[in-house]
């Protein structure tokens, strides 16, 4: 019997295959499980639906390109789906929920929110602010990426994203030093409102 890891693979290449020729939203079970020599039963075994296998790909896809422990440098990630830009102009393009779209979106805000802690180091920042952040970069990310497989353009996506990537890593760094000197000027600001003069205490006590 096949390693479950060969099977998936065996149904990943099938959808990238079949990607070549249609759009992924057009791909149905039957025609991965036909073009893999497989049946649905096997499909199901393992994944709970197309979108889940799209996603599985890009993970399998990209876990050759970890770098360190946990981290993936993004554009390792883009020169990668670039080489296989059929596929993926397709897989981000899909209307399907729980797509690619929204796994690439996860991955990047986890990346983002390590990012942002990263050029926070040791100092203090409210959670929300770090969070939003995170957010706010993750989406540039994955509109940028989303906008490439859209428009279909002939843009080399690496170079493109390359950029991006430089200009937000800058961006990143602007806005954690902004929003901790705000932070810093917040508190300020309360503790000189928290504070009273002691000597009208004292004028005040000397009346009784």
């Amino acid at each position: 019997m096949p390693k479950p890891e060969t099977t998936k693979l065996l149904m990943s290449n099938a959808l990238k295959k079949l990607a070549t020729t249609k759009h992924i939203d057009k791909i149905s079970i039957n025609e991965i499980v036909e073009e893999a020599s497989l049946n649905r039963q096997t499909f199901y075994y393992h994944f709970l639906d197309k979108q889940e296998l799209i996603c599985w790909t890009y993970d399998a896809d990209t876990s050759k390109l970890m770098i360190g422990k946990d981290a993936t440098q993004l554009s390792a990630v883009i020169e990668y789906i670039y080489s296989e830009k059929e596929f993926y102009r397709s897989a981000f393009t899909s209307e399907a929920q729980n797509g690619l779209r929204e796994h690439f979106y996860k991955k990047c805000y986890t990346n983002c929110t390590k990012e942002v802690q990263a050029v926070l180091g040791n100092r203090k920042m409210k959670e929300g602010t770090l969070l939003q952040l995170a957010h706010f970069f993750a989406h540039a990310v994955t509109d940028c990426m989303v906008n490439w497989a859209r428009t279909g353009t002939d843009d080399h996506l690496p170079q493109l994203l390359r950029e991006h990537e430089m200009f937000v890593s800058a961006l990143i760094k602007y806005s954690v030093d902004y929003c901790v000197e705000q932070d810093s000027q917040v508190v300020h600001k309360n503790a000189i409102g928290n504070s009273y003069d002691l000597s009208e205490d004292v004028a005040l006590a000397s009346q009784f």
